[in-house]
């Protein structure tokens, strides 16, 4: 289930594995159980095509190759198979990008200190531009954000918002300023932006300059660009007024 999945660490206190025991789901429902993650694989690609709505039990039980009445006998019906795959696929989806660590502290001089700052906003870029796994998850994120299920909410409450949080002091660290100022959670969504357009609309970039974002150094440059460019604009929210400049940090 999933290729190249591994148990994934997750963020703050919202402990998931790949495999989740949800207590949503029967308790007959085995983690391992090969019918439960046929059908789980099965789901996946036919609810990022169709949709929620649209996707049927009857298509998904007959691509999996099971019986339609295991959907609710694995899952409870629809809904819970839904809720399961997308836990289970944003679970891995952490483990195969890393965590979005902090920056480093204690660099020893003004060059050392831009370069922790580049490295950490470049990594986070970098690791989210590769190639995600499983494949479909980023396609169903996007119905959500457009046609929001209750899913949503447990996506938000177990992975979205420790990631945000994360993001919010990585970049407070940056500025040199407390998480809770306001200007933080809005450098964090502008960086997590650049990444999201990079990631999601390459194929109209490719048409508009014939450039293949597609392979691991495009990524790369992708990254380096990423976290130049907010880097610029961090320290040009604080010229202009909006926080305190983006200070050295020196070891004790």
């Amino acid at each position: 289930m999933f290729a190249g999945r591994r148990h994934a660490e997750a963020p703050e206190s919202s402990p998931v594995e790949c495999h989740p025991n949800l207590a949503a789901e029967p308790a007959h429902t085995t983690s391992d159980d090969p019918a439960r993650e046929r059908l789980i694989d099965a789901a996946g690609p036919l609810f990022a095509r169709d949709g929620f709505a649209d996707a049927t039990v009857r298509d998904i039980a007959d691509a999996a190759g099971v019986k339609l009445a295991a959907v609710n006998y694995y899952f409870g019906g629809k809904r819970g198979l839904y809720s399961a795959l997308v836990t289970e696929g944003y679970a891995c989806l952490l483990a195969s990008t890393g965590a979005h660590a902090a920056p480093t502290a204690g660099p020893q001089n003004a060059d050392r200190a831009r370069a922790v700052r580049t490295d950490s906003i470049q990594g986070l870029a970098e690791r989210s531009l590769g190639p995600s796994k499983p494949h479909w998850l980023f396609e169903i994120m996007m119905r959500e954000m457009v046609e929001p299920t209750s899913t949503l909410y447990e996506m938000v409450t177990r992975f979205i918002r420790p990631q945000h949080e994360a993001n919010r002091r990585a970049i407070a660290t940056l500025l040199g300023c407390d998480p809770s100022y306001h200007r933080v959670p809005l450098a964090s969504y502008a960086l997590v932006a650049q990444v999201l357009f990079f990631k999601h609309c390459s194929s109209v970039i490719t048409r508009l300059t014939s450039v293949d974002l597609s392979s691991p150094q495009a990524h790369v440059e992708l990254a380096r660009h990423i976290a130049a460019f907010s880097l610029a604009g961090l320290n040009g929210l604080c010229a202009s007024g909006f926080g305190e400049p983006v200070r050295e940090q020196r070891s004790p």
